[in-house]
């Protein structure tokens, strides 16, 4: 019993050295980015001839890949849908979709339906 009392108490004693040793290793741990306060889960871009919709917000074309920019750097997989609406420029909804490809961002395209 003695023998096992020994044991343990080598035990502990080398493992409380560790401690010691670990403490003086500098580490670079990831820092937690702050995410914005009301991040959307799901975007719903409409483009329509007059302009940009985004999540019934107008928006500006540059405006809206800056947020994408920033939504992007908080959440990697954020994914958008495209709804190109009936009046629509088909040119407005490819330029937008391959922008948001450019960033490799998941995009969805409902394309504008044509009489």
């Amino acid at each position: 019993m003695i023998d096992v009392v020994f044991q343990l108490l080598i035990f502990f004693l080398l493992a409380t050295s560790f401690q010691k040793f670990e403490a003086k290793l500098d580490s670079n741990l990831p820092q937690q980015q702050q995410e914005p306060e009301n991040k959307p889960k799901q975007i719903i871009a409409k483009i329509t001839r007059t302009g940009l919709l985004v999540n019934d917000e107008r928006m500006t074309k540059t405006g809206f890949i800056n947020l994408m920019l920033e939504l992007k750097e908080y959440d990697p997989n954020q994914y958008v849908f495209i709804d190109g609406q009936d009046d629509a420029v088909y040119s407005d909804v490819i330029e937008i979709f391959d922008e948001l490809n450019r960033m490799d961002i998941n995009v969805t395209v409902i394309p504008p339906y044509e009489k």
